[in-house]
């Protein structure tokens, strides 16, 4: 996959939610001892996370195949790991 600068525009758009709803649900997983309910929790959060990637225009697989892109590309990867900070 070429990480041009749409690309990468998406990708950081999605990713920032993904962190977002993460650390939502993490508090949530950590405040529940039931399995049952962690489990139910977690599903929600995938599904949110989903509907986040695909809301920035994305698939999964695009999401993902991006993620792998940039671990080999060191340079880029910092640079979303800057604009994704800048966002919080």
């Amino acid at each position: 996959m070429e990480l041009t600068d749409e690309v990468v525009d998406d990708f950081v758009d999605a990713f920032s939610e993904v962190q977002k709803i993460e650390e939502d649900f993490a508090q949530q997983l950590d405040e529940t001892e039931d399995q049952a309910e962690a489990q139910s929790i977690h599903q929600e959060a995938q599904e949110k996370m989903v509907e986040a990637v695909e809301g920035t225009g994305m698939n999964v697989e695009e999401y993902n195949e991006v993620a792998m892109a940039l671990q080999g590309d060191p340079e880029r990867l910092e640079e979303v790991i800057e604009r994704t900070q800048d966002r919080k």
